[in-house]
């Protein structure tokens, strides 16, 4: 059952009632989670939908800061932004909730390079507990479940009501680019553009993109599809604009394609585009089956404007890897991280899978560049975001569930740890794997502290799985946690809070 609430106290009886009549409750922002965390069987779903509003102020230092509703999205909050010639970092999709698991996740953003994830421009969060309280959290307040608001992960400690953002001053002008090339030189494409992804930390962001082209069941058209949604019709190679089904409905070969989104958040410079003359060349060469959009932008949100269909409704496995730097420096891991991007998509056809695609983020230099939050040492070491999807659209749907874990071992292997938002669904060790030990063991015992019964639990959340010492042993060589808390993890009973403020004490050096 869902329940549409409209103000905070519809929060806090929506909570209530669930707990009084032992039914499970969850909340589901946006319904962008592609592990399924915001949905569940025989349970009551808070839905904040209503809750959009959001409001600009300054605090006492004169930083400009937005505070947005539960139900608020990033298309409304990023145009209400640009009308006041600022700058906020958020998602890519314009749908995504500003409240949601997007931002209590950390937040892969297209300007991470730039400025980092989102949440670490995250001032307050306020939220309700599962025992139906408002509290607020910042860095004098909760200072500790501000901490874990901010990358442990959404639909787990409480219910977000409002999250304030810092705002930034935009720059007059940013440089640009949308680069489609489909056909065979769509291999050759992607690889020169990931190539370049280590020069680009800090200077440029966005994202290098792969897939196949399809037809749409429903108006006969051609789509180009990744991770996070659709290619706009408008930025389609003009040789497959006006590719249709035949007279018998049959789907023509698959036709793959690469993309290059790129920004940098300045204007123009001289030179700034040299070092992408291979990658463009490629395009070029590529006649009718290249759409090459290189511009001074008159904003982010101009930049953003071609690319925001989304593409919902299908079942899609996801395999990912937070790439390193040493990937670029290693010939032999570059060869093979080249190698294992093409392959996955032009692998797929051969072996029953239907639609593939990826949307890798630029993160160095910008991911670095904070120490905030839950996110962890990987991530913030990170250079690179893989995100691969293999949606079942027809076909076999086991041909398609045997080829992401196939693939998802392959993948790992690539970098080191997960990005806890878009993971693979059956990741092995996730709780290192998305956050690290300590990380992790401070997150549970929060959990523990908010939610000791742990009424919300999702796939793979803090809490939703007891770690065990077994699990640590065989993905971390080298640990050391103190006997006392295991024990408190360990248990299923109710901890007197005192006990866990006493154990969480060890930890506080993280948010501190």
């Amino acid at each position: 059952m869902a329940v549409i609430v409209g103000s905070v106290k519809d929060i806090q009886r929506t909570i209530r009632f669930s707990r009084r009549h032992d039914i499970r409750f969850l909340v589901h922002n946006s319904g962008h989670s592609f592990l399924g965390r915001s949905t569940a069987v025989d349970s009551i779903v808070i839905v904040p939908s209503l809750l959009s509003k959001f409001k600009f102020h300054t605090d006492s230092a004169g930083q400009q800061l937005v505070s947005t509703e539960a139900g608020a999205d990033w298309g409304a909050v990023y145009a209400a932004v640009e009308e006041r010639k600022l700058h906020i970092v958020g998602a890519w999709e314009r749908t995504v909730g500003t409240s949601g698991g997007y931002i209590q996740g950390g937040g892969v953003s297209p300007t991470t390079s730039h400025y980092g994830f989102a949440s670490d421009h995250v001032t307050e969060f306020e939220m309700v507990t599962v025992g139906g309280l408002v509290v607020k959290a910042n860095e004098r307040k909760n200072a500790h479940l501000f901490w874990a608001l901010r990358g442990g992960g959404g639909g787990t400690f409480g219910v977000v009501t409002s999250v304030t953002y810092k705002l930034y001053p935009a720059p007059s002008s940013v440089v640009g680019m949308h680069v489609i090339v489909a056909g065979p030189a769509w291999s050759t494409f992607v690889t020169q553009a990931t190539e370049l992804v280590p020069s680009l930390a800090g200077r440029w962001g966005g994202y290098v993109m792969q897939g196949n082209t399809f037809i749409s069941p429903h108006d006969g058209k051609v789509k180009m599809c990744h991770t996070h949604g659709c290619v706009a019709p408008s930025m389609i190679p003009e040789a497959l604009q006006n590719t249709t089904t035949d007279s018998n409905g049959a789907e023509p070969t698959s036709i793959f394609f690469g993309v290059a989104s790129f920004i940098h958040m300045a204007p123009w410079e001289q030179g700034l585009l040299d070092e992408f003359q291979a990658m463009l060349a490629t395009a070029k060469a590529s006649g009718p089956f290249a759409t090459i959009v290189v511009s001074n932008f008159t904003s982010f949100l101009q930049w953003k404007g071609p690319t925001n269909l989304d593409i919902a409704g299908n079942p899609t496995w996801l395999v990912t890897s937070l790439v390193q730097k040493n990937a670029w420096e290693e010939p032999e891991k570059k060869a093979n991280l080249m190698k294992t991007l093409v392959d996955f998509t032009s692998g797929a056809a051969a072996n029953g899978v239907y639609l593939t695609g990826c949307t890798n983020a630029v993160t160095g230099g910008g991911a670095a560049s904070h120490n905030s939050g839950a996110i962890s040492s990987y991530m913030r070491s990170s250079y690179f975001s893989i995100v691969c999807s293999a949606t079942y659209l027809g076909g076999s749907l086991n041909d398609t569930i045997e080829y992401v874990l196939e693939q998802g071992e392959i993948f790992n292997k690539l970098g080191q740890g997960n990005y806890c938002n878009e993971a693979d669904y059956w990741e092995l060790g996730w709780q290192i794997s998305y956050w690290g030990l300590e990380n992790y063991i401070a997150l549970s015992l929060i959990k523990k502290l908010y939610d000791p019964t742990n009424q919300l639990r999702c796939w793979h959340c803090v809490g939703s799985n007891t770690i065990t010492m077994q699990e640590v042993e065989k993905y971390v060589e080298h640990h050391k946690v103190p006997s006392s808390t295991w024990e408190m993890l360990s248990s299923t009973a109710e901890t007197a809070e005192e006990k866990v403020h006493e154990e969480l004490a060890k930890y506080q050096h993280l948010w501190q």
